[in-house]
């Protein structure tokens, strides 16, 4: 399934796409919402993914989002393992009394480490608490794509993602190698992370690769 992420638009625009997708990411440190706006996404018929980022907000006002989003029974909520311990902890017992899945998340926008620290990274978010494990990283080379890539042989649910222009074909590969979902923009949108292609750009690689 293909996500796509809503964030570095405006909130009018936003609201269309999450009005005819069948998933997306509502990066609501991005799109800057208030509380009127977030539940006018909410209440559109998209399956979500609701995530709000360290962004000079105070913690409190993103657990308030957070549980706004809980409660109004998005399918998936991202918390950053490195940054959002705290929501994690206080968010914690409402998620476990929901069937929303959580995703932890680890990203490095500088380089992919050793396959040995990816593994070790993937087990602490397991053992934290995820339904559902990813990880982000900066790919500089090709013993990076084999990295990453070899994290899907490990069972468990996941998405893996590859940034920057040479991890563009960990965005598509993840699709034939088992991930949860992966992240494009929304069409003649910037995308919210390094090397992310248009929901366009990815079909129409998918078309010439064949069913997956």
């Amino acid at each position: 399934m293909i996500c796509i992420s809503l964030g570095n638009i405006k909130f009018e625009r936003a609201l269309e796409v999450s009005k005819k997708e069948d998933l997306v990411e509502i990066r609501a440190d991005l799109i800057n919402l208030d509380k009127k706006q977030l539940y006018q996404i909410l209440n559109t018929p998209a399956q979500k993914v609701f995530t709000f980022r360290q962004s000079g907000i105070e913690d409190r006002i993103r657990l308030d989002f957070y549980r706004i989003s809980l409660e109004k029974g998005v399918k998936y909520i991202d918390l950053d393992y490195a940054s959002d311990r705290w929501i994690l902890k206080n968010l914690g017992p409402s998620l476990s009394q929901s069937s929303v899945d959580l995703i932890l998340s680890t990203h490095n926008y500088e380089r992919t480490p050793s396959f040995t620290e990816l593994k070790k990274k993937m087990q602490e978010l397991r053992e934290a608490g995820a339904d559902i494990v990813k990880i982000a990283c900066m790919v500089n080379d090709d013993e990076d794509i084999v990295n990453l890539m070899r994290l899907y042989r490990i069972p468990g649910r996941k998405i893996i993602i590859g940034m920057g222009q040479k991890g563009i074909i960990l965005r598509v590969a993840a699709l034939y190698m088992g991930a949860e979902f992966t992240f494009a923009a929304p069409e003649n949108e910037k995308g919210t992370a390094p090397g992310q292609l248009s929901k366009k750009d990815i079909q129409e690689i998918l078309s010439i690769m064949g069913p997956h």
